[in-house]
C-alpha cells in the first residue's frame, strides 16, 4: 500500500494521482535501465558487481533527480518508490532475465501496474473518505 500513501504525498485529488503514476512509472523505468546496465554491460566482472551496481544505481538516481526538472517529474520521493519498488522485486523473484520482456513476467511493467492500482485506490479512498465527511456533517443537524 506504499502507493496509496504516496498519493497522498504528492497532494491528492487529480493532481496527486497523476503526479504519483507518473513519478512512480518514471522511477520504475529508470530502475529498470539501471539493472540492464548493471546486468548486460559485462562491466560487473571487470569492477565487481557490488561496486559496478553501486555506480549504476549513483547514476540512476542522478537521472532522476535531472528528470525532477520537468515539472511532471518533480516529485522525486514518488519516483524512489518506483525505483526501489522494481529493484527490490526483480532481485526477490531473481527476475533480472525477464527485464526486456513484453509481458506481466517483467518486473518495470508488474511494478508500474501495481502502483498505479495503488494510486487509484488513494483516489477512490480519498472520495469515499470525502462523501463519510460530508454524511457525517450532516448528522449533527439531524433533530430527534
Amino acid at each position: 500500500m506504499s502507493t496509496k500513501g504516496c498519493f497522498f504525498h504528492c497532494g491528492g485529488k487529480e493532481h496527486g494521482l497523476q503526479s504519483a503514476i507518473l513519478n512512480n512509472a518514471a522511477g520504475a523505468v529508470v530502475a529498470g535501465i539501471t539493472l540492464l546496465v548493471v546486468t548486460k554491460t559485462g562491466l560487473a566482472d571487470k569492477l565487481g558487481l557490488p561496486i559496478w551496481a553501486g555506480i549504476c544505481v549513483g547514476l540512476g538516481v542522478a537521472a532522476m533527480v535531472l528528470l525532477a526538472n520537468i515539472p511532471l517529474f518533480a516529485t522525486i520521493p514518488a519516483q524512489v518508490y518506483g525505483f526501489a519498488s522494481v529493484v527490490a522485486y526483480t532481485l526477490m523473484k531473481d527476475a533480472a532475465g525477464s527485464l526486456t520482456a513484453a509481458s506481466l513476467e517483467n518486473p518495470v511493467v508488474m511494478v508500474i501496474l501495481s502502483m498505479i492500482i495503488g494510486a487509484v485506490f488513494g483516489y477512490v479512498s480519498e472520495k469515499l473518505a470525502g462523501m463519510l465527511a460530508g454524511m457525517g456533517s450532516h448528522a449533527h443537524h439531524a433533530k430527534a
